[in-house]
């Protein structure tokens, strides 16, 4: 499974409140269009935000692949 950064967009109230979290990808590749916002380049991650694949993902499931992800 390959690893990809996400932005979360939903306020920490939010999350702890539903359990969720709205995000949005992260992607190294810049489209040039329009619902990308790309990141400024002082930032640690490269690239652009795809704005039109906000997704909801559940805090539970973040947590989870987070630890097997970094140990």
């Amino acid at each position: 499974m390959k690893r990809r950064p996400a932005y979360v967009i939903s306020r920490k109230i939010f999350n702890e409140h539903t359990g969720l979290a709205i995000i949005a990808p992260i992607s190294g590749t810049i489209r040039g269009i329009k619902l990308e916002v790309i990141l400024p380049e002082q930032l640690k991650t490269k690239g652009a935000v795809f704005i039109e694949q906000v997704a909801e993902q559940e805090i539970d499931a973040i947590r989870i692949l987070a630890k097997l992800l970094i140990g």
